[in-house]
């Protein structure tokens, strides 16, 4: 069954990525094996009007910044992972034990965080530095001396996500009629392939493909609903802070 979103809630920009990577993934399936066709062509036709309307502009000095700060976490986990697999060979057990169980921990979010959406990536970062935070696997990163490593791949996550959310919110202030009328025709078509695709999954009984193609839809929801919680959680902290005035 396919998660749910605020599609409302999206700013512009986050949007037009949602609607992009979710076609892909439709299209990766073939909408025609899937019988979405007909739902599939109308909701790529307003994302092409919409993208049309409102596109990202690569411009922006904040996507240079964001390209240096993606390699840097990228870098992270991409080090950190031949790391702890040097170390999981290592000669004594005080040092493979706790390397080989923090790879255990790795291994549950699979292979190629780096090559993981934006979004997709930021929330899977988020939720591996807080496993790695946990008393045990805390003791196993103290023993291998990764301690510093995490708490750098946590600061660069984070940064990434708030220059993330200030580009979009930088970029997606246009509120036009035009792209409201578009955004609330493309929700229409999206909620009619969702509820089509969703159908046929029932009536296949779960055949492989449709089964395949929702657990990709609904991965690439759950970034976006973790990158809507953050900035309501951002939005709470501030609102939590004293005040400054007299």
């Amino acid at each position: 069954m396919f998660t749910a979103i605020q599609l409302t809630k999206l700013r512009n920009a986050e949007y037009v990525q949602y609607l992009q990577q979710l076609l892909a993934i439709v299209l990766r399936y073939q909408p025609a094996t899937l019988q979405v066709k007909a739902e599939y062509d109308a909701l790529f036709a307003n994302f092409t009007k919409l993208e049309g309307s409102f596109k990202t502009r690569t411009s922006s000095p904040l996507t240079a910044e964001l390209e240096t700060l993606d390699e840097q976490r990228d870098n992270c986990i991409t080090g950190l992972y031949y790391y702890l697999l040097g170390l999981s060979s290592h000669f004594t057990t005080a040092k493979s034990a706790p390397a080989q169980a923090l790879l255990q921990v790795l291994q549950v979010y699979g292979t190629g965080i780096a090559r993981q959406n934006l979004n997709a990536e930021t929330a899977t970062l988020n939720s591996l530095i807080a496993d790695f935070k946990k008393p045990e696997n805390a003791a196993h990163g103290q023993t291998l001396g990764i301690a510093d490593w995490v708490t750098e791949m946590e600061r660069v996550n984070q940064l990434f996500n708030q220059t993330y959310l200030a580009r979009n919110q930088a970029e997606g202030l246009d509120t036009s009629e035009a792209i409201k009328a578009i955004r609330t025709t493309a929700d229409v078509h999206y909620y009619e392939l969702r509820n089509v695709l969703e159908a046929h999954y029932l009536i296949s009984k779960k055949a492989a493909n449709y089964t395949q193609c929702l657990n990709e839809i609904n991965a690439l929801t759950d970034s976006y609903i973790t990158l809507l919680n953050g900035r309501k959680s951002n939005k709470s902290n501030k609102g939590n802070q004293p005040s400054t005035k007299p």
